[in-house]
């Protein structure tokens, strides 16, 4: 568990929901764990998720999730959300309009397998001739949560209300400028989060990344569920959130934010 929090401890201090965006360039990351043994990381019997997040472009978003989202169950993954760009919200400026797909795998070469499988590559071959489209493998945040930080959103710290839905995501992909800034940024918004009933699920740096298709230009990545659209726009264009944690963190760092809806569940 030690591990873990400390990797928690690093990236956290990194997490955002939105910042100005600036292009940068940057060469796909190399992947740190890639194999079983490392799956349990130091927490006793429980396994992390894996992550397989798709961003593709308007051009073939509709074509690639029509053809990629039926077969996530068929090998073996739980499909968390799949949306054509044309209903994903772009919360933050020069944020790419895309298609999203999100699913959940027990490992990491579990995602390998889907993704080189016979019956999924025709549709990969069509995301990878689409320039912007991207395909991360990542590892989550363990399903029990961090019970030792509960001061961060996750499932130890957050009990999502009943009756709610659909569950929606916020996918947020960044980079931080001035951490002090950020710091203070992550006070304040933390817990905005869990007054909503909302928390994360994943969040990682780019050393622990595995790009299947693209290159990010920035070095974190986040998902916050949310337990259903109003949530995330109640947090979103609160007044606490509007004039008081946009000002905190404005200049700070430079970010995408994609909002959209998941499937049931």
């Amino acid at each position: 568990m030690k591990k873990l929090l400390v990797r928690a401890q690093v990236v956290i201090s990194w997490i955002v929901v939105g910042m100005g965006c600036t292009q940068q360039q940057s060469a796909p990351a190399q992947v740190v764990e890639s194999s079983n043994e490392n799956r349990e990381l130091a927490i006793g019997t429980e396994s992390l998720p894996y992550f397989l997040i798709v961003q593709a472009p308007p051009p073939v978003s509709e074509t690639y999730l029509a053809a990629a989202a039926p077969l996530i169950a068929e090998s073996g993954g739980q499909l968390l959300a799949a949306v054509s760009a044309d209903h994903v919200e772009l919360l933050e400026p020069r944020t790419p309009a895309a298609g999203i797909l999100v699913a959940l795998f027990d490992t990491r070469e579990a995602i390998r397998d889907f993704w080189t499988s016979d019956h999924h590559k025709p549709a990969a071959q069509l995301l990878n001739a689409q320039e912007g489209a991207l395909a991360i493998s990542v590892r989550g945040l363990p399903f029990e949560g961090l019970p030792e930080k509960m001061e961060i959103p996750t499932t130890a710290s957050v009990t999502p209300p009943e009756g709610r839905g659909p569950r929606h995501f916020m996918l947020i992909q960044g980079s931080v400028t001035d951490q002090t800034r950020i710091d203070q940024y992550r006070g304040i918004i933390l817990p905005m989060l869990k007054e909503q009933g909302a928390y994360y699920t994943l969040f990682e740096a780019q050393g622990n990344l595995e790009f299947l298709i693209g290159s990010s230009p920035y070095d974190i990545i986040a998902i916050s569920r949310w337990p259903d659209y109003a949530a995330g726009h109640a947090f979103w264009d609160s007044d606490r959130y509007q004039n008081t944690a946009i000002p905190t963190r404005t200049g700070a760092g430079n970010y995408w934010v994609h909002f959209f809806e998941g499937v049931d569940g």
